[in-house]
């Protein structure tokens, strides 16, 4: 797990068929219907039947395999792909916006209070099949104990022994406990922002961010979307080198809460500042994810996307 955050101070045009899948009614091409229909879902070595097909948006598709508990969720994209970097921006934004349709078809399904997402973005994260997803872990009260044992679940999950068997190795990121992450200096935080922001292009804020009830520096703050929606900075105690957060500006508790806008924005902010956390730690791999709701392992009531780098040989070299 990634313990408790650390504070500071292009589908062509065409008829379209409309197909009830799961809870939700979706919009995907003729030809997609036929291909669910006949085919099912080819995803690593693996063929996902249409039943287990709950939703698809016009470039993902969300099934369950093997769930590592009730109404554990995947969703992939169509084109495979093993990186998040190699998707158009509406592909990107499809997968997160699928996401959050099966969270909720996900929740409702299991009277969940919570939900772990976590995107596995590279060979480096031990993701099970090199086809990128996303998992979706509804939560509920003492599910998972301690909480954090949700993660391990997640790292041995794959679809079918087949793919278990051809996983590939992959040092595991060494997670310190929380009493061993030491704060880190202003003025080391200041200048980790600053590697970002120059990367990225960007300039200091005109004013702090609230993180909860937290008070974050402008100087630690590195990103800002061009709206003002979203916000990313520096951690005060990182699990491992670039390990930063992205949050919107407005206080939400759950992504649920959040606008589509502000939902889009979010998602956006983020891959900007993965690619640019990665090209600073020379990552090959992040892991992307979100704890939503205190019984996910969520600390601070504010919705927050932690990004993780990781390489594939080790995240100590």
């Amino acid at each position: 797990g990634w313990g408790s955050v650390a504070l500071p101070g292009t589908i062509a045009g065409g008829t379209v068929a409309m197909v009830l899948l799961g809870a939700r009614l979706s919009t995907i091409f003729p030809s997609e219907v036929t291909q669910f229909a006949e085919a099912g879902l080819i995803f690593g070595r693996t063929t996902i039947k249409p039943s287990k097909v709950t939703f698809t948006g016009p470039y993902s598709a969300a099934f369950s395999a093997r769930p590592i508990s009730k109404s554990h969720t995947v969703v992939t994209t169509r084109r495979r792909v093993t990186r998040s970097a190699e998707l158009s921006s509406d592909e990107y934004l499809d997968l997160w916006r699928t996401v959050a349709a099966a969270r909720d078809a996900a929740m409702s399904a299991r009277g969940a209070v919570a939900t772990n997402l976590l995107l596995k973005d590279g060979v480096g994260c031990g993701a099970a099949v090199p086809h990128l997803h996303v998992h979706i872990v509804p939560r509920v009260p003492d599910d998972f104990f301690p909480n954090d044992k949700v993660f391990s679940a997640i790292e041995g999950w794959a679809p079918s022994l087949k793919d278990e068997l051809a996983r590939p190795e992959v040092i595991p990121m060494d997670i310190p406990n929380d009493a061993d992450r030491k704060d880190r200096t202003f003025e080391m935080m200041a200048m980790e922002a600053g590697a970002y922001r120059a990367i990225m292009g960007g300039s200091t804020p005109d004013h702090d961010h609230t993180f909860g009830r937290f008070p974050i520096d402008k100087r630690h703050i590195f990103a800002q979307s061009k709206g003002g929606k979203t916000v990313a900075f520096v951690n005060l105690r990182p699990l491992v080198p670039g390990h930063v957060l992205v949050t919107p500006r407005r206080l939400v508790a759950r992504t649920s809460d959040l606008t589509e806008a502000e939902a889009d924005d979010l998602w956006m902010t983020v891959r900007r500042v993965q690619a640019a956390v990665e090209e600073v730690h020379g990552a090959d791999a992040s892991e992307v994810g979100v704890q939503d709701g205190r019984d996910a392992g969520q600390t601070v009531p504010h919705v927050h996307v932690h990004i993780i780098p990781r390489r594939v040989h080790s995240d100590q070299e």
